[in-house]
């Protein structure tokens, strides 16, 4: 708790509490979409936003609608917010892009950021990550100094497109109930040819 009140500290002063040492190899920018949910008059609104980071993990800067809208309309409105996200970067002419959504990407949500990101940078490759918490899968380490979870940093491949990565572990400070559960990454990517 106290590093947390440290780092919280720290950041309100202003200060980047941390990046990474060294840029991540083919990735250019971060892009964390996700929307706001409220109700109006029984009728859901919505408003999406943008989080951007660079490859060395810095924070850039915020995007949002500016206005509220119905649900029936966020594949447009994403498709709007990304092109006005990507139009405020500094990107060469074949960037590598990552989307992160906070709900599985649709079809209807690839599509409408693809057509997006194409029209800013048509030779970009642009990946899209999904992180499931809400999977059934355990993993256990059988080695005899462990508590039986996974140390932390850990993963498993399960498909080209899949990897389990356990973030937490064995604490020798704490307990564990139960094995904790991994977190399950999956990406697709789309390159300028057309493969993904």
């Amino acid at each position: 708790k106290d590093l947390n009140l440290g780092l919280n500290v720290i950041a309100k002063c202003g200060v980047t509490p941390w990046v990474l040492p060294g840029a991540i190899p083919d990735a250019d920018f971060f892009i964390g979409l996700s929307y706001t949910q409220h109700r109006e008059r029984a009728v859901e609104r919505l408003m999406g936003y943008a989080n951007v980071f660079n490859q060395y993990g810095r924070w850039m800067f915020y995007s949002g609608n500016t206005e509220t809208f119905p649900y029936e309309e966020r594949v447009e409105r994403f498709e709007a917010l990304v092109e006005q996200t990507l139009n405020r970067l500094s990107l060469s002419d074949a960037p590598s892009i990552y989307f992160h959504y906070s709900a599985r990407f649709s079809r209807e949500d690839i599509g409408a950021i693809l057509r997006a990101a194409r029209r800013v940078r048509p030779k970009g490759t642009y990946s899209f990550v999904w992180i499931n918490t809400k999977h059934q899968v355990r993993f256990y380490d059988r080695k005899p100094e462990g508590d039986g979870s996974m140390s932390r940093g850990t993963y498993v491949v399960s498909s080209p497109h899949q990897v389990y990565l356990s973030t937490t572990g064995n604490n020798p400070y704490r307990r564990s109930l139960g094995t904790p559960q991994v977190l399950e990454l999956n990406v697709r990517t789309e390159r300028p040819d057309g493969s993904t």
